[in-house]
């Protein structure tokens, strides 16, 4: 029988398959792989809500034990949501795609969580990778108070493996960005940071937009290069006034990545790290 009409079959019956982790290391708050996914007729803590009829996102763990996958068969704009902890202490949510199917027409994943306004997406040609988003950054004190939020996810003809979704005090591989103005325009002053699990031979990063993935150019480059700052070859920063950005419209935090490419080491994909700042150009 279809695991997707036995994860329907299940849901009806009430039967629990699963839990999201909490505190499974000193790093992580939550954790959800996939080895146990708990459906409900409504979301809460550890409970992913499956809408019936039209908006039904369908959930599965992986046949090979890696992860999970959510499946959107056409554009009704399915969606799922769940009910997580918030903590100033582990500032990162992070997720890892491994694979998709791309069905015909408009195809979408976004995800929302209810701090700071935060929300991401990618449109058409969603990408492989790990990604990643300070959601503490650059948000009022009122918003960093919040304990808990309801996390959305939704799709639109596509179908999106995880290999873990989390909420991390530093993740494996990050870039920070850091600016005195409140927002990114001409003659800002940008520190940027890439933080790595592994020595590299070679890091550098690229503006994307959020939606379509389309490449920015700052000062007329596509790529920021970065340095090591010591010998562990495991920080590379690089600073850039911000002259020229190839931008025709404003974009709000978290609507441009900040992709990293890693050479040597161990990572053979890319990093895509949400912007915490606004971009005025």
């Amino acid at each position: 029988m279809n695991k997707w009409i036995i994860a329907g079959i299940l849901l009806a019956a009430g039967i629990v398959q699963a839990k999201q982790i909490e505190n499974p290391d000193a790093n992580t708050l939550w954790r959800e792989d996939g080895s146990e996914i708990e459906l409900s007729k409504g979301p809460g803590f550890k409970r992913w809500l499956a809408i019936p009829g039209k908006k039904e996102l369908e959930i599965k763990p992986k046949n090979d034990g890696k992860g999970f996958s959510l499946f959107a068969k056409d554009a009704a704009g399915r969606k799922t949501v769940t009910r997580v902890k918030l903590s100033p202490e582990y500032p990162y949510l992070t997720f890892r795609i491994t694979g998709f199917d791309l069905l015909q027409g408009y195809r979408n994943w976004t995800v929302l969580l209810e701090i700071g306004g935060f929300g991401s997406s990618q449109v058409t040609t969603p990408q492989k990778g790990i990604f990643v988003y300070d959601l503490y950054q650059n948000i009022s004190e009122k918003e960093k108070a919040k304990k808990a939020a309801y996390l959305h996810f939704y799709l639109y003809n596509l179908r999106l493996d995880l290999e873990y979704l989390k909420l991390v005090k530093k993740p494996d591989y990050v870039v920070r960005a850091e600016c005195a103005d409140p927002e990114i325009k001409p003659g800002s002053k940008v520190r940027f940071t890439a933080e790595l699990a592994e020595e590299a031979e070679d890091v550098s990063i690229s503006l994307v937009t959020a939606g379509v993935p389309r490449p920015v150019q700052v000062n007329g480059k596509v790529k920021i290069q970065l340095k090591p700052t010591d010998k562990t070859q495991k920080i590379w920063t690089a600073e850039v006034e911000i002259k020229k950005l190839s931008l025709k419209k404003p974009c709000r935090r978290h609507q441009l990545f900040m992709k990293m490419d890693v050479l040597g080491g161990d990572l053979d994909e890319p990093v895509w790290v949400g912007l915490p700042y606004g971009i005025a150009p």
